[in-house]
């Protein structure tokens, strides 16, 4: 008895990107750097590079949730390499600011941080995978081809100083650009 296959999706991707599986990998090369998904082994992907799609299927007739994953970062993937994404930073209270940004080599630096604690917070930042801008002493831009690693590094910012439930004072991410 042969499985049906549970769930299809196909996707046009954009002249300006090159895609390679191998190994259950995907790397996708767009202007702006190299990005690769690891795909579940339930899912199957072929790649039609004259009408450029991309078909995903899933091998489960169960309801899948790594593969809408997967077909979610992919298409993330794809935004990433062609345009980046950025992520507004801001923080609320009295006495907190970003202090300065300090370059120690060409690939490591930290961000320095006053959150209200008697020494300054530093944060390091790798600069191969996002870039820090200054907005204002209080607001700062976060800028990454990886939109993963964005995410992941917003998040380690915002748990070092928590928004407080009743003064409202801490990190707070207000934009997704």
């Amino acid at each position: 008895m042969c499985s049906k296959l549970s769930m299809v999706n196909q996707i046009r991707y954009s002249s300006l990107l090159k895609i390679k599986i191998k190994n259950n990998l995907v790397m996708v090369q767009g202007p702006l750097g190299i990005n690769t998904l690891k795909i579940p082994q339930n899912t199957l992907i072929k790649v039609n590079k004259e009408k450029s799609i991309i078909e995903f299927k899933s091998l489960t007739n169960k309801k899948n949730v790594s593969f809408k994953t997967t077909v979610t970062l992919f298409k993330n993937i794809c935004r990433s390499v062609v345009f980046g994404d950025l992520i507004l930073l801001e923080l609320d209270g009295l006495g907190l600011k970003f202090v300065n940004i300090e370059k120690k080599d060409s690939i490591i630096g930290s961000l320095n941080m006053s959150l209200g604690f008697s020494n300054i917070i530093k944060h390091c930042i790798n600069y191969n995978c996002s870039n820090f801008f200054f907005k204002s002493a209080r607001s700062i831009l976060i800028y990454s081809t990886d939109y993963g690693y964005l995410q992941n590094e917003a998040a380690t910012i915002f748990k070092l100083k928590k928004p407080d439930k009743y003064k409202q004072k801490g990190f707070s991410i207000t934009k997704f650009i």
